[in-house]
Formats: C-alpha cells, sequence, structure tokens
C-alpha cells in the first residue's frame, strides 16, 4: 500500500523492543530483514490485525535528535494519526493518587496519555516543565478516546486477557526464529517471582561487600560509582535482608506453582507517567515525585517533541527506578509492552 494509507506509527528506542514488536506483526510490507533506513532510525512497514502500521527504531534520545527524526517520519508517511511510544519504564511500586492506591509488579503495563515531562534544574531538581493534562490542543482528542476505551473495569479485564495471548504469541515466535536470528534475538521468557526483588527505598544501589576495594562508593552514604550502576545487586553485594515483602507478589508466587504462563500474566495501569531523557535511580527521590506529580512510572525512552501530536505511551515495568535494575526484566517488559499495543490495536 501506498505511505498515504498509514495512519499509526510505532516508535521504540531499543532493539529489544523493535524485536518484540516485530514478532507481533501479522504482515510484513517491507523485508523483515532489510528495512528502510534514515541516518541511524530504522523504519519498517507492514500490519498488524487490520491497521496498516509502520515502525520505527528511534535510538537518539537527544531532543534536537528526536525532533528531526520525528519531522521527517511525518515527511514520509503524511497521513499518520497516532503515535504509540512504546517500551520500556521504571514503576512506582507504591502508587497513591486521588484515592487511589496501585501497587504495579515488574512486567505490568503502563497505558498513558497524560504525560508530565521534566527538565534538570542547576540544582539537580526535577522541575516540572510541562504537561499533556494541561494542554487544550486537538492532540488530545485521539489519544485520549483511545486510553478512555479501556476505563471500565470490564474492557480493562478483556485487554489484560489479550495481551496475555498476546504476549505466549512473542515467545513463541521468538523461540521458532532464533535459528534465523542467532544471538540478537531476545528470549522474552519470564524472569519469575524470584527475581522480582524491591528493596527499601533509602537502600542505593551501589559497591557494598566488604570486598569491595571501590573508595568513590565508600565516599559517602549518597556517592554511587559509574561500575555499580552498570553491575547487579550480586556483584554489588546488596543486602537482601533490605527486600520488602509484599502482599501482591505473594498471591503472584501461588499462581507460579500452577503455570509460569499463569503468572506473567500482566496488569494494565492507565495512569500517568513521567518522561525525560535522564533515568531515576533512587528510590526517595522516585516516591517524592510521584506524590508531587501523581505518576506511577518514569518512562525510559528519552524526552520526545510530541506537542500537537495524538500519542499514546504503552511502556512495560522493567525495574522499580531505584538503581536495583536486572537485565532480564528490560526484555521481558518490553515483550509486554509489546503485547499490549497489539492487544489495543
Amino acid at each position: 500500500p501506498a505511505r498515504n494509507f498509514f495512519e499509526i506509527a510505532i516508535i521504540c528506542t531499543r532493539f529489544a523492543e523493535y524485536n518484540a514488536i516485530c514478532l507481533l506483526f501479522d504482515k510484513f510490507w517491507d523485508d523483515y530483514r532489510m528495512p528502510y533506513r534514515f541516518e541511524e532510525n530504522i523504519y519498517i512497514a507492514g500490519q498488524v490485525k487490520k491497521h496498516n502500521v509502520v515502525l520505527a527504531l528511534l535510538p537518539q534520545s537527544e531532543k534536537l535528535t528526536a525532533a528531526t527524526a520525528m519531522a521527517h517520519f511525518r515527511l514520509i508517511y503524511p497521513s499518520l494519526k497516532l503515535f504509540l511510544l512504546v517500551g520500556i519504564c521504571g514503576g512506582v511500586p507504591n502508587f497513591k493518587c486521588c484515592g487511589r492506591k496501585v501497587k504495579p509488579l515488574l512486567g505490568d503495563v503502563v497505558i498513558s496519555h497524560s504525560v508530565v515531562e521534566y527538565q534538570i534544574g542547576s540544582t539537580n531538581e526535577f522541575t516540572r516543565k510541562d504537561s499533556l493534562v494541561d494542554r487544550h490542543d486537538n492532540s488530545r482528542t485521539i489519544s485520549s478516546c483511545v486510553c478512555n476505551c479501556f476505563g471500565t473495569k470490564k474492557d480493562r479485564e478483556i485487554l489484560q486477557k489479550t495481551t496475555a495471548k498476546f504476549l505466549i504469541e512473542i515467545q513463541a515466535n521468538a523461540k521458532d526464529r532464533e535459528e534465523w536470528a542467532g544471538e540478537a534475538m531476545f528470549k522474552y521468557s519470564y524472569p519469575g517471582t524470584a527475581a522480582d526483588r524491591l528493596f527499601k527505598p533509602d537502600y542505593l544501589h551501589k559497591h557494598r561487600t566488604r570486598f569491595s576495594n571501590c573508595s568513590e562508593c565508600k565516599g559517602g552514604p549518597d556517592v554511587i560509582c559509574d561500575g555499580a550502576r552498570q553491575a547487579s545487586c550480586k556483584e554489588t553485594g546488596c543486602d537482601e535482608g533490605q527486600l520488602i515483602f509484599r502482599t501482591s507478589l505473594k498471591k503472584k508466587q501461588a499462581f507460579e506453582q500452577i503455570s509460569r504462563f499463569a503468572a506473567q500474566k500482566p496488569k494494565i495501569h492507565l495512569e500517568p507517567i513521567a518522561s525525560n531523557s535522564i533515568v531515576i535511580k533512587n528510590g526517595l527521590e522516585r516516591d517524592k515525585i510521584s506524590k508531587e506529580q501523581g505518576v506511577i512510572a518514569f518512562d525510559m525512552g528519552g524526552s520526545w517533541e510530541m506537542k500537537m501530536i495524538p500519542h499514546v505511551y504503552i511502556k512495560g515495568i522493567c525495574d522499580y527506578a531505584d538503581g536495583h535494575t536486572d537485565k532480564r526484566w528490560q526484555d521481558f517488559a518490553a515483550a509486554t509492552a509489546a503485547a499490549a499495543t497489539k492487544a489495543l490495536l
């Protein structure tokens, strides 16, 4: 089909996200292995259910570059009416806002058209720059209607059930394509409840083992070296005695005894999300911003210039925005977000 027949675009910033979404396309109009490229950006066109969709991998996070990529995107596909920003995010484990209490787990998906955008000030404090909720432009009409379609409990349950079905489809397709894809293909398997670990908000992810010779991490209670940010909790020696017990996780463990597929089913949360090019890696800062701005998650895809463009964020929770990261959850959260995207379509 001609490019002016495409009205929906899916945007992601990581290869794990891009590959997961590719596994859910029903048909490709382009060669799957030879997508269209513009500079570092990758575009591929295909069909998801009855929709003609173009998928873009835009790895840049700098605002100027992102704005340029978006302008080029709309030049190629002039009839685009809705942008779905799909990928991973850091979640708030105890979200409270307007009487609502939500305790998301890793792998859950946040769908939102309400985005709070932040910029870092000179004092390293977050300052609110803009919010989609406060805008009065036409870009809200389509995106808000999409989210409102799943506002009732029944509709949410249908969306969650369909998402779980497509998640299994991703995992099966990834396994089938492993032969020709090689090591580049992500497994997208469920890491298990034992890997869903939440530390106390004030317990930082840093080198703590008595055998560590990291002078930087020992330099102060709030000092973290770059090496620790890239290391696992096992490598840094994070104390499991600082983990928080959660009833919601206990319930999921019961499902895990029955079936791994039953345990991996993600919940869908329709709540506001924060967007910034800086990744939050501090539990106290996470909770502070969440309480002040009413956001349930922090986008990891960078800050995008989306003014006057109808868009919806669909983000899988891969960590608790506290620095305690397990890379396995990034792949799985990318898969749950992709599954929710197809379920929404």
